[in-house]
């Protein structure tokens, strides 16, 4: 998707499967591309958390990839006030109090990415 400004600006949306390169514009003159180039940072992915279930202030190990510069960890929708990031492929963090039963979720620069299964909240 994108949206032509007139002469001097144009907009779109990075498409999925993008990868880092030139960005270039082709109008009915021919294609120019900007000297630099813009970089995709991958969206994470959560491939598995252990423990599955247990009381708040449960600590949980998060197994996926693009991990790098974790910003926040939610426990449905619940932000852990204690989590570290330990590079591109794992994750660590405290269930919060309030959390209730539902998805395990990591956000960085690249987006949100969730876990298939939900984080059971036990008494």
């Amino acid at each position: 998707v994108f949206q032509n400004a007139g002469d001097t600006y144009a907009f779109a949306f990075v498409p999925s499967g993008a990868t880092t390169g030139p960005v270039c514009v082709t109008t009915s003159g021919g294609t120019g591309c900007g000297a630099g180039v813009f970089t995709v940072i991958p969206s994470p992915t959560i491939a598995s958390f252990s423990p599955a279930s247990g009381p708040t202030n449960t600590y949980v190990v998060i197994q996926g990839v693009n991990l790098t510069g974790t910003s926040s960890i939610t426990f449905n929708g619940v932000k852990a006030t204690v989590f570290q990031n330990a590079g591109d492929t794992y994750a660590f963090a405290f269930v919060p109090s309030g959390a209730t039963t539902g998805p395990v979720c990591v956000t960085t620069s690249g987006g949100t990415g969730c876990g298939a299964g939900v984080f059971t909240i036990t008494p």
